[in-house]
């Protein structure tokens, strides 16, 4: 695979190289967490294998990866009509924009899932983002930010171009 250009290509060499090193897959984790953050910018993010109630975070205090813990164990069935359509999305495509999921204001608002999971810890605007194996979630990583910047489609381009690294 030829690894991009400038920016993006060092992003994508770094997790190449982490990749290759000899780390516990936490800490791994949490060095491509660190990369993503350099490359697209965000405050928090959390990350989680499919079918894990265990959360690796960077720059989350302790409550609010309880919350994330928490939403692993609860969303299949209390956010189920709100979420697994949008990681059916992530999975097919690879990611998302927030923005997709709740194309206004007022559809995020009245949201179970942003009322009582995102809203409480200040998310603004998220990319959900799912890394595949032969079409198989292996991790899915939440980007947040807290912010008034909104991601736009350009940082979803970038951990779209990213991802074949993850």
């Amino acid at each position: 695979m030829a690894l991009p250009n400038g920016a993006e290509g060092r992003a994508a060499r770094a997790i190449v190289d982490l990749a290759q090193s000899d780390l516990s897959l936490s800490t791994f984790v949490r060095e491509v967490l660190a990369v993503l953050r350099d490359a697209v910018g965000f405050e928090t993010a959390f990350a989680a294998r499919p079918h894990e109630h265990r959360v690796v975070a960077l720059d989350a205090d302790e409550e609010d990866v309880r919350r994330a813990e928490r939403t692993l164990r609860i969303g299949p069935t209390r956010y189920a009509d709100e979420i697994l359509p949008a990681f059916s999305k992530a999975q097919a495509e690879g990611a998302f924009l927030d923005s997709e999921v709740w194309t206004t204001e007022r559809e995020r608002q009245r949201s179970r899932y942003y009322k009582e999971m995102l809203a409480p810890i200040g998310v603004r605007s998220m990319i959900h983002v799912c890394a595949r194996w032969k079409n198989r979630p292996l991790m899915r990583f939440n980007l947040n930010r807290y912010d008034s910047r909104p991601f736009r489609r350009s940082k979803l381009e970038t951990v779209l171009g990213l991802l074949p690294t993850v």
